[in-house]
């Protein structure tokens, strides 16, 4: 992040899929709610718990050695108990995490609301207050655009945020055009989440150091799924899809059979 570039990071959906982010050359991965829920069938509406969340990110962090990102949602506690959030999410293995002030509302009909930012300010208090390794980056996510529509109003927020000691800003629902206008009011760190119609040079024009792209590898291979069984239901024989698929090397090589061969070798499980 100290870097005078912007820094992109595909977002995944399990662990396979972020190893093929690392392997494709990135040099960090990200996983969000949105994704980690879709992955199980059910919508992004506040059911991911806790312990369900660092169980998963513990899966991603065993594979990995890259930095993740993770989607802390609202840190699950207010700032008495979101110390609790913090060491269990640093005992994963993530490098980083971002805190929203959303309260309700987000990808639903249902009315929007975010907390208080003296009630935000606490909260990300605490969070450093917790954190034990100096490392372990907190984000502090503001969604009061999405609720206003305003930027100065998330300028506001982020201003606060950053005073009350994040590490970085991340304000929701504002595009790179609009972050672009408040940029150089912010004096310090921007993760922005993608949004349609933007490169990595138009987010590092407008200031982002960290850009967010949350559904690249969800989409990707949901369309490639769906394209693949379309092809498959309607001619019924699976030559039809030769060079759609990817190959029983392939997959072995990514995760690691080699490595395992190399091992059993060496401690006299198999013949050199």
């Amino acid at each position: 992040m100290s870097r005078p570039r912007t820094l992109a990071a595909p977002g995944t959906f399990d662990p396979l899929s972020a190893l093929q982010v690392q392997r494709a050359g990135f040099e960090v991965a990200y996983v969000g709610s949105y994704a980690l829920s879709t992955s199980v069938g059910q919508p992004d509406v506040g059911w991911l718990d806790l312990t369900t969340l660092c169980a998963r990110l513990a899966e991603f962090c065993d594979v990995l050695s890259i930095p993740l990102i993770a989607d802390a949602e609202g840190g699950f506690f207010n700032a008495t108990g979101i110390g609790k959030t913090i060491r269990a999410l640093e005992r994963t293995g993530v490098s980083a995490i971002h805190i929203e002030d959303h309260v309700s509302g987000k990808h639903t009909n249902m009315p929007k609301a975010v907390l208080s930012t003296r009630e935000m300010v606490q909260k990300i208090r605490a969070a450093l207050d917790a954190r034990e390794d100096p490392n372990f980056q907190i984000i502090a996510r503001t969604d009061i655009a999405d609720v206003t529509g305003s930027p100065l109003d998330a300028l506001e927020r982020m201003l606060a945020y950053l005073d009350a000691g994040a590490d970085a800003v991340m304000p929701g629902a504002l595009d790179v055009a609009q972050l672009a206008t408040i940029r150089a009011r912010i004096p310090g760190k921007v993760v922005l989440v993608n949004t349609a119609g933007a490169s990595v040079a138009d987010e590092q024009a407008a200031g982002v150091d960290v850009a967010i792209y949350h559904g690249l590898c969800l989409q990707a291979a949901q369309h490639a799924i769906e394209q693949s069984l379309r092809t498959f239901t309607e001619q019924r024989d699976i030559r039809a899809l030769d060079g759609s698929l990817a190959s029983s090397a392939a997959l072995d090589a990514l995760t690691g059979y080699e490595d395992f061969n190399r091992r059993a070798a060496e401690y006299g499980l198999i013949d050199p």
